[in-house]
């Protein structure tokens, strides 16, 4: 198998950005961010920051913004709002999910057996087991707010054509066999 090229991330420029789509009715520039809600911020805080990993802020009363620590001006990024809530009025399905990204496979079989490890700690549900699906070697577990996250490592490039990498970041090959379950 041939290393894959690597292809730069470009930065937004949101007065020249180009549209697939030349006849939708809205022309985004970028698609930034989503919400969730959450019973207690306090204690969802800390299974973001030290369970995931992700950036937390209190932006105003009542409110965090999470996002990934790949922020930095050379390209853009998600960030989810959290709302406090007294309930949970709609939990989350599975299929409705969070996606982070890991480095490889050792590094989802790492992070599976801490989330078994902390489940008590962090509130965590429920940890499903660790498949491949979707191009992904991944797990998905259930937070104490009902909200569903895969952690996954992709095999070979998240997307398939060069027209579809204004605004996504590319991953190159990593070490997973070709084989079963292998969709790529």
């Amino acid at each position: 198998m041939s290393a894959a090229k690597e292809i730069p991330v470009a930065t937004v420029d949101r007065a020249h950005t180009q549209f697939h789509n030349k006849n939708a009715l809205n022309k985004p520039a970028l698609l930034v961010g989503g919400t969730m809600v959450a019973r207690d911020l306090a204690r969802s805080r800390r299974f973001y920051e030290e369970f995931c990993g992700l950036e937390v802020v209190r932006h105003k009363p009542g409110a965090l913004l999470l996002r990934d620590g790949t922020h930095r001006r050379t390209r853009p990024y998600w960030y989810i709002e959290v709302y406090q809530r007294d309930a949970i009025e709609r939990p989350q399905h599975l299929l409705n999910h969070w996606g982070i990204d890991l480095a490889d496979e050792a590094a989802v079989d790492r992070c599976h057996a801490l989330a078994l490890e902390h489940q008590q700690t962090y509130g965590i549900k429920k940890v499903m087991p660790v498949h491949v699906q979707h191009g992904a070697y991944s797990f998905y577990l259930c937070d104490l707010d009902d909200n569903w996250w895969e952690f996954e490592a992709y095999r070979g490039p998240r997307v398939t054509t060069p027209d579809e990498t204004d605004l996504v970041p590319t991953y190159t090959p990593t070490r997973f066999p070709q084989g079963e379950g292998s969709e790529r």
